[in-house]
């Protein structure tokens, strides 16, 4: 009996201590993947893209540091004692860890990397630092070194960045690997497209997912601003826009294990593309629906509703005036040298031109 219930006591410790305590949420403890780059046999083959800021000769490309071996032939070296290696994914992934090997011959440790940063992007232009490391010296052959990252954010294209080797005239590395923390909530792969002046947002759904949080920026990167929380569909439209401004998208998931770092950055630009109506005849009834549901109709000369399709046209593309006046003519009821009714560009929900002639 006391060897059952000690047997048991066992079992429960080991079930505890596989969850962690984060930010007052029960999270499962890291459990990291294989490599998530395939066994590369050219710098695009069979998939994604390897990349360097320098190949040394034509055995030393870049796929040779991500082709699942080393040794002779099997590593990537740069003309000088510095550089970068890259690896880009086809859809963007969450990486919580990565290896380095050292080339599998003897006498090149001097080659491999003493102080880098390993850095995410998703536009090759803006990196983010999800790693430092400094005076690392201690290489043997044969023996990788693992590092693991705090990293949430979903990147397409990853980089050991390497300011330093240790001492020799060139740069090497052997094998260098990445991998997901499959207990990690995933993060979901958005996409922005402008329709009718508004971002229309869709991501794919993510297994267990409770709810979605939406966030924008008008800056690549962010910061981020939340838009919505708790979507519980996958899509969204955002109608807070302005033409012809720039936004930038990301997307996370709650399940009850947690939130899942962002999604790839998405971003559109509202361009407010108008197709103006064809009407023929001298004269039209300009009939203007507010946003509120209030309708307004206008008799008009052809000329005068020209002219406010035109200022229409060119506010949707983001200049002229946010108002148009038009003339109330026979309405002008009362001792007024004139009346006019202003149109406010952003309360317009649609117009109608309905043309007459005069007989």
């Amino acid at each position: 009996m006391l060897r059952h219930k000690s047997l048991m006591l066992t079992v429960f410790l080991i079930t505890v201590l596989s969850f962690i305590q984060i930010g007052g949420t029960v999270s499962a403890s890291p459990i990291y993947s294989d490599n998530q780059v395939p066994t590369m046999t050219s710098n695009t083959s069979p998939s994604g893209i390897a990349s360097a800021s320098s190949e040394y000769d034509h055995l030393s490309r870049a796929w040779t540091g991500f082709d699942s071996q080393i040794g002779n032939s099997h590593y990537w070296t740069s003309n000088t004692n510095k550089g970068w290696l890259a690896y880009e994914f086809n859809t963007p992934k969450v990486i919580a860890k990565y290896t380095i090997s050292p080339i599998g011959l003897n006498g090149y440790v001097n080659r491999l990397p003493k102080n880098w940063t390993f850095e995410g992007s998703n536009d090759d232009v803006n990196w983010s630092i999800l790693d430092q490391q400094t005076n690392v010296t201690t290489w043997l052959d044969g023996t990788k070194k693992e590092f693991t990252l705090s990293n949430t954010k979903s990147f397409l294209k990853y980089r050991i960045n390497i300011s330093t080797n240790n001492g020799g005239t060139l740069l090497s590395i052997g094998e260098l690997e990445m991998m997901v923390d499959k207990n990690a909530v995933q993060a979901p792969t958005l996409t922005a497209v402008d329709v009718n002046r508004e971002i229309v947002l869709n991501w794919n759904s993510i297994p267990n997912a409770i709810s979605y949080t939406v966030k924008k920026s008008t800056t690549t990167g962010g910061p981020y601003t939340t838009v919505a929380d708790n979507v519980y569909g996958t899509s969204f439209t955002d109608k807070a826009v302005q033409i012809n401004t720039a936004y930038y998208y990301v997307v996370s998931a709650k399940t009850v294990d947690g939130e899942s770092g962002y999604s790839n950055e998405a971003t559109a630009t509202p361009k407010g593309n108008v197709t103006p109506p064809q009407v023929e005849g001298e004269r039209a009834i300009l009939v203007i629906t507010l946003n509120t549901g209030l309708e307004k109709e206008f008799d008009l000369s052809m000329a005068e509703v020209t002219a406010f399709i035109d200022w229409y046209e060119t506010k949707a593309l983001g200049t002229g005036p946010a108002t148009f006046a038009i003339n109330k003519h026979n309405n002008n009821k009362g001792p007024f040298a004139a009346r006019k009714a202003f149109i406010v560009f952003d309360k317009v929900l649609s117009f109608e031109v309905d043309g007459y002639n005069v007989k």
